[in-house]
């Protein structure tokens, strides 16, 4: 058999197997301390979160601590004070019982401190001073925003810019009187500084007739141009038959009414609230469907009829083409424009609510005064004009706009 001869290592590769084995007991040792490093981070990290939660907690019974004692030393001053203030009225009482007055006395001043009535007229006449720095002088504003009016039968009818101008020009000089031509008409105005009382005086009439005048400071924007507004209001009855809206449609065709309510009454109160719904109105008690062509010659015989629901916005909207200014510049006209084309809009419009005081009074005016603090008048633009530019600028909005001009126009016949 052959024989197998196994020859001992060399030097050389017996050193580097020790080598190898030492270097991975080195690794071996260098892993445990980093593992025994990271135990050591991982339990100060743990202590130094306990610590600082304690802190915090601390930190929290001191603030809720400080928090009661101030709350306790507010409670005490509020008992100190009333103290204070029982021991004064029982002061004064006694006071009174001294002199001769009755303690028993119903009278509410006998427990009314003359302090406090100070203190009142004191802060009433810091409040009064503030308000008067706050507003400016009437006479510091621009010539061109101070409108003046006065009061006829119909309402208040603005004055043109040029014949305010001269009367706010005279106004400011603190003239008495002066005469002004407007219209071919002379009037004299008054001026009473001291009561705040303006009037004009048509010295062509035996006996003159006196009107008042007002004075009116135009706001900004959109604002100023319904505050002028003075609309003579006097809805119909009732609209429920085809006799009624027969009647107010002519009385408009005939009188040239517009949108201030001269001189039918109705102007544009009443367009608004047939476009919105507000007041209904049948120009035709009953109708029929598309398939009445195909029944009998008897309209009452072929088809379906049913009850029509409210022909309200077909009757304004015929309506509001037979007013003289449908096309000025308003935003009475352009509200009504609108409504005229989106009639899927005219139900998210508010209704006309009338808050004034007079609710006798056919004029409804735009702005408040002494004499009444509401206009429902303002109150309705405030809200509609707000409402129909929110839905302009809205994307996707199907709200139909009026095209810009210039529009194309037929040809004279």
């Amino acid at each position: 058999l052959p024989c197998i001869c196994i020859s001992p290592l060399d030097d050389n590769v017996e050193q580097e197997i020790i080598q190898a084995e030492a270097r991975m007991a080195q690794a071996a040792a260098e892993r445990e301390s980093a593992a025994e490093g990271k135990a050591k981070a991982g339990a100060k990290a743990k202590e130094s979160a306990n610590t600082k939660t304690e802190e915090a907690q601390g930190l929290g019974v001191q603030q809720g601590v400080a928090r009661v004692k101030l709350i306790i030393a507010a409670g005490t001053e509020a008992l100190e004070g009333a103290a204070k203030e029982r021991a004064k009225q029982e002061a004064e009482k006694a006071r009174r019982t001294l002199m001769g007055s009755d303690s028993d006395s119903d009278d509410i001043s006998d427990l009314y401190d003359s302090s406090d009535e100070e203190g009142e007229d004191a802060e009433k006449s810091k409040q009064a001073k503030k308000d008067s720095a706050a507003v400016p002088d009437e006479k510091s504003q621009p010539i061109e925003r101070v409108r003046w009016m006065w009061y006829s039968k119909d309402g208040w009818e603005v004055y043109p810019l040029e014949a305010s101008r001269e009367i706010e020009t005279h106004y400011r000089a603190e003239k008495d009187t002066f005469s002004l031509e407007h219209a071919g008409l002379v009037r004299m105005i008054k001026f009473d500084y001291a009561k705040k009382k303006f009037t004009q005086e048509d010295p062509s009439k035996t006996p003159p007739v006196t009107e008042p005048l007002r004075r009116h400071l135009m706001g900004r924007g959109l604002q100023g141009m319904w505050e002028m507004m003075s609309v003579k209001y006097q809805p119909p009855y009732s609209l429920d038959n085809s006799d009624a809206a027969l009647r107010v449609l002519q009385r408009v065709w005939n009188g040239g009414e517009n949108m201030l309510g001269r001189p039918c009454g109705y102007g544009f109160l009443l367009l608004y609230s047939l476009l919105q719904g507000q007041m209904r109105c049948k120009v035709l008690p009953k109708g029929y469907d598309e398939d009445w062509w195909w029944g009998s010659s008897n309209f009452s015989a072929g088809g379906r009829s049913y009850q029509r629901q409210s022909d309200g916005h077909r009757y304004g909207l015929l309506l509001t083409q037979l007013f003289a200014d449908r096309q000025s510049k308003s935003v009475a006209a352009s509200v009504l424009n609108v409504l005229g084309r989106n009639r899927q809009l005219c139900v998210r419009m508010p209704g006309v609510k009338d808050t004034r005081k007079d609710r006798d009074s056919t004029v409804w005016n735009g702005w408040t005064d002494e004499k009444d603090k509401n206009s429902p008048l303002a109150d309705l633009f405030s809200k509609v004009v707000p409402l129909i530019q929110d839905l302009k600028h809205r994307r996707g909005s199907p709200v139909v706009f009026p095209p810009k001009p210039p529009h194309p126009e037929l040809p004279p016949p």
